[in-house]
């Protein structure tokens, strides 16, 4: 990170603890708990442990939200928590509002995981949840390049937003990627309620629209983790998904990504 002169001092990234936490919040770890549950007992029900861990965003993650570098999962993990606030705040337990569900970014992972009882019971408690809100976001990193799904349970249509989108006639192969991934894990929810494979079929027909609209990161940048957060922010506050996010550029965004956590005054360095 530059030096930063303020009032005649000079003050150096470099001078900090990458591994300082400057945004931090206690909570269920998915993967950890389902990769952890018991047995099925003989009445159905599965025992879970408590399992806690942290979503930390550390002073590595900060310098390189400031330097517009690419963003690691706990970053986006940390903002999404930042959303649901908002969205809590905004919305309350108003059962009209447009409420969003999101979906970790280890859910579309434990889809393809070998233990078949893991990947049932995750799903199922996941599906069954979001489907009580109005949009489902699956966010995913394919390759190293962060996407959003998102899935309207009121109308049936999915979405996906691609912050690089292929030109011309080329393939993208991250809408194929996520048509895949999406399609196991709504089949398998299907499937975990109660219907049969032709059902499935028949029922699993929506295409998963490409949205061309959608904000473009530059050929050399590594904005795609911050667009997919400022697409989800979009829907949270219920504002139009364009390709200039009502004229903020990506610098605004990464600004405003570091002002909201670390101006977090229950979990950022404010505490």
């Amino acid at each position: 990170m530059d030096d930063v002169v303020f009032l005649e001092r000079t003050w150096s990234g470099f001078d900090v603890n990458n591994r300082l936490g400057v945004w931090k919040m206690m909570t269920v770890d998915e993967k950890t708990k389902i990769t952890n549950a018991y047995d099925m007992h003989g009445d159905g029900a599965v025992m879970w442990e408590d399992v806690t861990n942290a979503v930390v965003v550390y002073f590595v993650d900060v310098k390189n939200l400031v330097r517009q570098s690419s963003i690691r999962g706990n970053v986006i993990d940390a903002y999404v928590e930042l959303l649901k606030s908002d969205q809590l705040r905004m919305y309350g337990d108003d059962d009209l509002a447009d409420k969003l569900y999101f979906l970790s970014s280890i859910f579309l992972d434990v889809v393809k995981n070998k233990d078949v009882r893991v990947m049932e019971v995750y799903v199922r408690r996941n599906v069954s949840v979001g489907s009580e809100f109005r949009y489902i976001h699956f966010r995913m990193c394919h390759l190293g390049h962060w996407t959003l799904v998102v899935y309207d349970t009121e109308d049936g249509s999915w979405k996906h937003f691609n912050p690089m989108r292929q030109r011309g006639d080329r393939a993208d192969m991250h809408h194929n990627e996520a048509k895949e991934r999406v399609s196991v894990a709504m089949k398998q929810s299907l499937r975990e309620f109660g219907l049969d494979e032709h059902n499935i079929e028949a029922n699993f027909c929506q295409p998963l629209e490409s949205v061309t609209k959608c904000p473009q990161q530059k050929p050399d940048s590594l904005d795609c983790g911050v667009l997919v957060c400022a697409i989800m922010r979009q829907y949270v506050y219920q504002g139009d998904v364009e390709w200039s996010l009502q004229g903020s550029n990506c610098s605004v965004l990464h600004a405003n990504m570091v002002k909201a956590l670390i101006n977090d005054l229950v979990r950022g360095m404010k505490n």
